[in-house]
């Protein structure tokens, strides 16, 4: 997943619009920031760049051989067109525009009469994330995908259990097919032609459980799932969940343990192994506190519990084996690293729960870099590195991007989800905890952002990074 630099490849004479995320793995990605110019593109190409540089200014940027001449042509809000024809130099900013989306092409003539063009679309504004979209369904929770469809769990509500959705489009998603009868679906993750549906029925009183923690479906067609098996007693009430290798991690809540299945057959899942939290045995379910959220990278797995979070060596899945334990007072919800694996990003659901930042490049030696709170009133819920960027869904203040700066998290943008105030509790009791409302989980890794949310369901937004980058054939 790359979001810093976007490069497609246009056949020649073709404008090949760029997309805002390309459909690169995490692994790949961390390309840095920068406003410099585009790298040298392989023989036949032409490299393009926009870069937003703060207040209202657009720089672009191109390559081109000496005697060549380029044309600029910008399109934008309020009927904006700019053409700049006959450049010599590679290089053109514009400056005092106003807010909005621009939408750029660059005309590259050759020596030999021929001539190439790219286009990109850039943002002139602070507020990186752009509202697209949105699939209604009451009490929605987590959601994730894969290419251009879109699962997102329907929670609480009591007729849908999940929704799947193309989002190629990201202003008229298209829904592919509905999901009933399943139970709360509280989390949803979506690999390798398979969808995973989980149901923690310890936390929604559900009664269309029938004793099933995980139900695995072949996704190859995404309109159509068919169920491959199911994931019980034990493990019958799982809140998150992770995959890795063929293998996947469970935060079995009636367990308070990780639970491990091989599934690479996924038609007979086989539990393989157990991991308990050792941070703080006997605080809740199993020896070291309930697990609640965690993620799989490379070797290592990455576990959120009541007590903190632990790093877990995943390499032979059959025996999990705890690198460290860090404590972070209560209610560690989620965690997720970068893609080297130095930092990682932490959230607290209790009152005042916050975005944490963590320095975890020697797990003997992890430290607090930065947090991030919005009030003793509310909380943050999930977040996640993508690339250079962390994400967060923050329930009642709804979603954020963040760069990290010198070790500190820098907001980039931000898209309130959340009409109003939460409901107070009945007779002016105390509130039990923070309000549970609204952002609840993210997709960052397609072409666009997508928001689970308990109030609105299923919401597209889409992320512009500073630097947009295209190429295309000669």
């Amino acid at each position: 997943m790359m979001r810093h630099a976007i490069w497609v490849v246009a056949a020649a004479m073709g404008c090949v619009e760029a997309q805002y995320a390309t459909t690169e793995p995490p692994e790949t990605s961390g390309v840095a920031d920068t406003g410099s110019a585009p790298a040298t593109p392989v023989d036949g190409q032409v490299a393009f760049q926009g870069t937003y540089n703060a207040p209202d200014a657009l720089l672009f940027e191109w390559t081109m051989d000496d005697g060549e001449t380029a044309e600029l042509r910008v399109s934008g809000p309020d009927g904006f067109e700019a053409m700049v024809p006959g450049l010599s130099g590679s290089t053109h900013t514009l400056q005092a525009l106003a807010d909005g989306e621009y939408h750029a092409t660059v005309t590259v003539r050759h020596a030999d009469g021929s001539q190439s063009a790219a286009s990109l679309t850039q943002l002139v504004g602070t507020n990186r994330l752009v509202y697209r979209s949105e699939v209604p369904l009451d009490r929605a929770m987590d959601v994730w995908g894969t290419g251009d469809v879109a699962v997102v769990g329907g929670g609480t509500n009591s007729r849908t259990s999940a929704l799947v959705v193309d989002i190629s489009t990201a202003t008229q998603p298209d829904g592919l097919h509905t999901m009933t009868g399943i139970g709360f679906v509280r989390d949803v993750k979506v690999f390798d032609d398979l969808l995973f549906t989980a149901v923690d029925p310890n936390s929604d009183g559900c009664e269309l459980c029938d004793d099933i923690g995980v139900r695995i479906y072949e996704f190859s067609n995404p309109a159509e799932p068919k169920l491959l098996s199911t994931i019980g007693s034990p493990a019958w009430a799982v809140h998150n969940m992770t995959y890795s290798n063929g293998h996947l991690y469970l935060a079995s809540m009636a367990e308070g343990s990780v639970a491990v299945f091989d599934v690479r057959d996924p038609a007979e899942p086989t539990r393989v192994a157990t991991w308990y939290s050792q941070e703080a045995p006997g605080f809740a379910h199993g020896p070291g506190g309930s697990t609640h959220d965690m993620t799989a990278q490379g070797d290592r797995l990455y576990v959120a519990h009541v007590t903190g979070f632990s790093i877990v060596d995943i390499a032979d899945p059959t025996n999990p084996t705890t690198l460290s334990d860090t404590r972070v007072n209560m209610g560690m919800h989620n965690v997720w690293p970068n893609a080297d694996g130095t930092r990682l990003v932490g959230t607290q659901e209790i009152f005042g729960g916050a975005l944490s930042l963590w320095d975890i490049s020697d797990p003997e030696n992890i430290a607090l870099l930065d947090s991030r709170s919005n009030g003793d009133d509310r909380c943050v819920h999930n977040a996640y590195f993508d690339g250079d960027t962390v994400f967060a869904a923050w329930y009642i203040d709804g979603v954020y991007s963040f760069t990290v700066d010198d070790d500190t998290l820098v907001e980039t943008g931000h898209y309130d989800t959340y009409d109003g105030a939460p409901p107070a509790p009945p007779d002016g009791a105390p509130p039990p905890g923070p309000p549970i409302e609204g952002a609840w989980g993210l997709w960052t890794y397609g072409d666009h952002v997508v928001v689970g949310d308990t109030e609105r369901g299923m919401v597209v937004v889409d992320h512009f990074p500073r630097v947009i980058k295209q190429s295309s054939y000669r």
